[in-house]
């Protein structure tokens, strides 16, 4: 029985300590990445919260059953849903943009802006949305604009938390001069 929960303490060890924390991507993270010549191109993005896009066109079209003509109007519904965590590419990146893939067609990307937040002075990378007259959120993705809800327009972006503290240290001994 002993052996039993010291192996279950040990899995569960195990499998936390292999999660790496993630760190929400922030611009004063940026900088200090860009001082050590490290751009957002070569690292590993993730999501910080489920998103759901959602597109509606009305579908009017018309079948032959029979030999009767039957006419359906109805939606055509579009639903692209990326889970928390899921992982993407930088493929462009401004000082104030990034351009995110999670697919592996480089046409499908979601572009995060930098943003000043009510709670922080830092700024943070947050999807770019846009809202219509009628208050709806919506955001573009393969050039095509897609409604999104409230608190998933509030998604950032994170990286895990050992590439934001990544030091690059040089350390360069000095044996001295002696005179000749």
């Amino acid at each position: 029985m002993k052996v039993k929960n010291i192996i279950i303490i040990a899995a569960l060890f195990i499998t936390v300590s292999a999660c790496t924390p993630k760190v929400i991507f922030n611009e004063a993270l940026r900088n200090n990445l860009d001082l050590k010549n490290i751009k957002p191109e070569k690292l590993q993005f993730y999501l910080d919260r489920k998103i759901e896009l959602r597109r509606e066109n009305a579908s009017n079209s018309t079948k032959v059953n029979s030999g009767k003509i039957e006419l359906y109007k109805g939606k055509n519904i579009q639903i692209i849903s990326m889970d928390a965590l899921t992982p993407g590419v930088c493929l462009r990146s401004t000082d104030s943009t990034l351009d995110i893939a999670f697919e592996t067609n480089n046409d499908l990307f979601l572009q995060f802006k930098k943003l000043k937040t009510e709670d922080s002075d830092i700024k943070i990378y947050m999807l770019n949305t846009s809202k219509n007259e009628d208050g709806n959120t919506y955001v573009n993705y393969g050039g095509t604009s897609y409604l999104i809800n409230e608190m998933e327009a509030e998604a950032k972006v994170l990286i895990k938390r050992k590439i934001a503290s990544r030091e690059n240290i040089n350390v360069k001994n000095i044996k001295g001069r002696r005179v000749k």
